[in-house]
């Protein structure tokens, strides 16, 4: 469905519930290197202060991580640690922050 805050409340049941951030991350990768990700991310989202999963997409296409909290700081900042343990698998390399250009 299509969030649109000027027209909703999203506070309401089952949009946000009391939460007013949310973050959707998409990770495509080789099939060979998805069960790490998952279950490292997962282990990423049981040590949150907010509410986040992560699901196989169809096929083994890839991953998505799903973050709903009260902090878009909080958001970035797990999703930088996302970043990073994806980097550590993929490319065998680190990560320190986004870049702006």
């Amino acid at each position: 469905s299509v969030l649109k805050p000027k027209e909703q409340k999203l506070q309401t049941m089952g949009v946000l519930g009391e939460n007013t951030v949310f973050g959707t991350i998409y990770i495509l990768t080789r099939a060979d290197l998805l069960e790490k990700i998952y279950d490292n991310t997962s282990v990423l989202l049981e040590n949150i202060d907010m509410h986040g999963g992560c699901s196989l997409m169809p096929d083994n296409c890839g991953i998505v991580v799903r973050i709903v909290g009260n902090s878009s700081e909080d958001i970035k900042t797990l999703t930088h640690q996302i970043i990073g343990l994806v980097r550590k698998f993929v490319l065998d390399s680190s990560f320190s922050e986004i870049r702006k250009i």
